[in-house]
């Protein structure tokens, strides 16, 4: 039986197969409504890695 494929390492490019463990970074836009209320208006993925490679990304 083939492999269901989810996404590409952003970096490798390899195939992330379902089952698979990724990382992700995302980006989100919220509204704070009051001390107790945070509402997600927007998410964006920025990058999406293999496990093998997040290990080497560094953010600034």
């Amino acid at each position: 039986m083939s492999k269901t494929v989810f996404c590409q390492c952003d970096k490798c490019q390899r195939d992330i197969h379902v089952g698979e463990t990724m990382v992700t970074l995302s980006k989100q836009t919220e509204r704070i409504e009051n001390e107790s209320t945070v509402q997600p208006m927007n998410v964006n993925v920025v990058g999406t890695w293999c496990e093998d490679c997040a290990e080497s990304v560094t953010f600034h």
